[in-house]
């Protein structure tokens, strides 16, 4: 589980714990249970800190069933929420954008908030003006992954050289 990499971690030193939390990535995060390898990867994308130590991240629990706190538990809340003040607040930027697409993986049931997520983002932009390209595909998140997401940045991003 989670808690129990982060406590593992947190008992070694940093430099060795950054090895081993590296050495989970690479080749025991398909081995955890799903919901302890979402919360490692939400936690890496959404709440890291690279201040702290490894695994980069307060989690929200500190024992089973025992939440860390209300800070901690508004800071994953709202890393994946509140959409609709991080559009406000980025709008600006969002518009200098060239290219905005967001995907949803029709095959996906085990997680439907990610699906009301992407559709309520769909229509956060939309309202402030944000042009964008939201699609259905018919998959998982990983074949989206692999099939949309990759070739699309590799057809839109420039380089500089």
């Amino acid at each position: 589980s989670m808690l129990e990499m982060k406590n593992e971690l947190q008992a070694l030193p940093c430099e060795e714990a950054h090895e081993e939390l590296l050495r989970i990535l690479g080749s025991e995060a398909d081995q955890m249970t799903f919901d302890g390898s979402m919360a490692l990867m939400y936690g890496l994308d959404f709440v890291s800190d690279p201040d702290l130590h490894p695994p980069y991240c307060d989690y929200i629990y500190t024992a089973e069933d025992i939440l860390a706190g209300e800070e901690i538990w508004t800071q994953w809340e709202n890393a994946f929420g509140n959409i609709s003040e991080k559009v406000k607040t980025n709008q600006d930027n969002l518009q200098k954008l060239n290219v905005v697409a967001i995907g949803e993986a029709e095959r996906e049931t085990a997680n439907p908030w990610v699906t009301e997520g992407i559709r309520h983002l769909s229509k956060e932009l939309t309202s402030a003006g944000i042009d964008h390209d939201a699609k259905s595909y018919d998959g998982t998140y990983v074949s989206l992954f692999a099939n949309v997401v990759l070739p699309f940045f590799s057809e839109n991003l420039e380089s500089e050289e």
